[in-house]
């Protein structure tokens, strides 16, 4: 397998960036102690400059995974079985997206770099915000107590939310080269995801995270912390955010008032 990072959907700032980002798909082929540090090694620059930085490196994440879930795909099909996704179907485009601001930050570069998406996002966006905005703040926290302390008050549930990606047009996704992990890694096993026969049930949500059947996730969180420490952040700190106002943010305020966003109070 090999990877070029100047053919990456966003282009490399200048050299360190370039060889970060191919380090960091090195580092997912061999997770070893010392190719992570390599992604901490080269002299740090300021918080906001490491973050732009940060951004064109998880390219080299997304790259790696990408490559993951080919071979997870493969191996289905070996098996006699069938992937169920396939360009047109966007059942999984209608439900909450988390990302982290380095994926957010990637995607704000790619729509600042393609003028006319960025102007359709800002009007989707709108819609999303008026449908969602009632209950966003509070079904964060209803998912993070389920996931975080196993308590679930039946005040929600995960189909709950439901609303389409503002990044969604005509049924294709118009960020798909620079979509976060959590699109990029989920894989449908079965047409029942996109048309469940199970009354009440909504479509998109019986896919399967490929990194967690791998060594990616595990590999990922570390690589993760790695971003944090060239921007000087403790990752604790962090909170867990929607993709599309991480998104809104960077395009809005820049990347510094980003950071500060992501650090306010849990």
């Amino acid at each position: 397998m090999s990877w070029n990072p100047t053919m990456a959907p966003v282009p490399c700032h200048d050299s360190v960036d370039a060889a970060l980002a191919e380090a960091t798909w090195k580092y997912f082929l061999n997770p070893a102690a010392q190719n992570l540090q390599a992604l901490v090694a080269p002299e740090f620059a300021s918080p906001p400059r490491e973050m732009l930085r940060a951004a064109v490196m998880i390219q080299g994440a997304h790259a790696a995974i990408d490559d993951e879930s080919t071979i997870v795909a493969r191996a289905i099909a070996d098996s006699g079985h069938a992937v169920a996704c396939r360009t047109g179907c966007c059942a999984c485009c209608k439900q909450a997206v988390l990302a982290n601001p380095f994926e957010a930050a990637l995607i704000g570069i790619y729509l600042n770099n393609h003028p006319d998406l960025r102007e359709e996002f800002g009007r989707a966006y709108a819609r999303w915000d008026g449908q969602t905005g009632g209950m966003r703040d509070d079904f964060l926290a209803w998912a993070e107590r389920r996931y975080r302390d196993n308590t679930d008050d039946g005040k929600y549930h995960f189909s709950d939310f439901h609303p389409d990606c503002p990044f969604l047009l005509d049924g294709l996704c118009r960020i798909y080269p620079v979509r976060p992990y959590a699109c990029r890694s989920c894989l449908a096993l079965s047409e029942e995801c996109a048309n469940p026969t199970t009354p009440g049930s909504r479509p998109g949500f019986q896919g399967m995270d490929v990194g967690s059947y791998t060594h990616y996730k595990k590999n990922y969180q570390l690589f993760l912390q790695s971003l944090w420490k060239r921007c000087g952040i403790d990752p604790k700190a962090v909170r867990n955010s929607f993709m599309p106002e991480l998104v809104t943010i960077f395009l809005n305020d820049g990347v510094e008032r980003l950071l500060k966003y992501c650090l306010a109070a849990k």
